[in-house]
């Protein structure tokens, strides 16, 4: 009884903070649908003061030797001489761009914080944001959330979550050669007998379908759509480079699969070394720091070249950028930085205010309570969760966010108006 009452209260707040920011849900309605999403992940945690924490002025925080104030717009970041490319990242985007200091993420475990930044739960059984988002448009996509790398949680939309494959899997599988990999020898058909299969599929599918009970015709149904997407996958096979690779060719992989309305959202990971870094971290943080926004850099300009819907890609798809947690703010014996339970994230593209920084970190370098509905820091506020975040994800999307998360309220501030 008193976890319903919690809800019917968080439903009846969010459906007030709605009703204050009426110019924001007609505004998502209208372009919601539209959206696609890239998220990068940064698998390790990564050291927060090296790039969006600029606390400058707390004593309790150890920044690298050099480090100083930078300012774009309103985009403050730290700025240093060895990474010139965030400062140049900011200078060229800062109005798509908006960051996001301090996100609680209670846990130290690699896994659980993974799993609380992509679901806001440690629940095994919840679904990821790009998995919730893409099946919200499942019919739409022949791969509604196509994973090339990175962590996923597909709980119980497993059917919309495709992974490419660490060896070419996918790719196998569309061209058929993952017939030879079996340990007993199959025929592979060429592709005029394929033709001749697929025809007799179709006719066969749609004769029984006329004639089908309620209780088969589901299951037909479902076959029917399964083996459109086939199709639709299979006309691209030698079009698109499944294979994948490095970052940059994942990011080429990406753009083309959402070029040809084949996806909804797409994982990546960008990991050049290690984010893990208990030792000795300041230069791989770095390092890893510098790639990661020159990788930014590129994945925005081939967005903004790639035709979309109605417009560039880039008017049409949110980049999210993430790690599971953040690094202490002062440094060990080993010069390197342990797991910190807060942490920043950075979303780039429509329906976000950008040239905007949302959230802080206080004198213990927790991150500051806010008045979600603005995303203001507040002192009578709420902490920041990655639930409240992954909320905000969601309704910039057009998902409800309180069908999923009935127990927290989104950060709506987050979003444009």
């Amino acid at each position: 009884m008193k976890h319903a009452t919690r809800r019917h209260f968080l439903q009846s707040a969010l459906a007030g903070l709605m009703a204050t920011q009426f110019p924001v849900r007609r505004a998502l309605a209208s372009t919601a649908s539209d959206r696609k999403f890239i998220f990068v992940f940064a698998t390790g945690g990564w050291d927060v003061t090296k790039v969006f924490a600029t606390e400058f002025s707390n004593p309790g925080v150890d920044f690298e030797p050099g480090a100083q104030l930078g300012l774009v717009g309103n985009i403050s970041f730290v700025d240093h001489g060895i990474r010139s490319a965030p400062r140049r990242f900011f200078e060229r985007f800062y109005e798509k761009t908006l960051v996001v200091n301090g996100i609680q993420v209670p846990s130290v475990a690699h896994d659980s914080c993974r799993r609380l930044m992509m679901t806001g739960t440690t629940n095994d059984g919840s679904s990821d944001w790009p998995a919730l988002l893409a099946a919200q448009h499942a019919e739409t996509f022949p791969l509604p959330h196509l994973v090339l790398d990175g962590p996923a949680y597909p709980g119980k939309y497993g059917q919309v979550v495709t992974r490419t494959g660490t060896s070419g899997q996918l790719d196998a599988l569309l061209n058929g050669s993952i017939l030879e990999w079996s340990d007993t020898p199959v025929g592979v058909s060429d592709y005029r007998a394929e033709e001749v299969v697929d025809r007799y599929l179709r006719q066969r599918t749609s004769a029984e379908l006329t004639a089908a009970e309620s209780s088969r015709k589901a299951m037909l149904e479902g076959f029917e759509k399964s083996f459109s997407r086939a199709s639709q996958l299979k006309a691209y096979q030698h079009d698109l480079n499944w294979e994948g690779g490095g970052f940059s060719e994942q990011t080429a992989l990406a753009i083309d699969a959402l070029e040809r309305g084949l996806t909804r959202c797409i994982t990546l990971d960008y990991s050049e070394d290690s984010w893990d870094t208990h030792s000795k971290g300041e230069p791989v943080q770095s390092s890893n720091f510098q790639g990661l926004f020159l990788a930014l850099e590129s994945m925005m300009d081939a967005l903004a070249v790639t035709p979309g819907s109605s417009g560039p890609l880039s008017d049409e798809t949110v980049v999210v950028v993430l790690s599971e947690m953040g690094r202490t703010p002062q440094l060990n014996g080993k010069d390197g930085r342990d797991h910190w339970p807060y942490t920043s994230a950075m979303l780039i593209g429509p329906g976000i205010t950008g040239n905007r920084v949302v959230g802080g970190y206080n004198d213990y370098f927790y991150g500051e309570t806010l008045d979600l509905a603005s995303g203001e820091i507040y002192a009578e506020g709420q902490v920041l969760t990655s639930a409240a975040v992954g909320g905000a994800l969601l309704a910039l999307g057009g998902v409800d966010p309180l069908e999923y998360l009935p127990d927290y309220v989104p950060a709506m501030g987050l979003l444009s108006s």
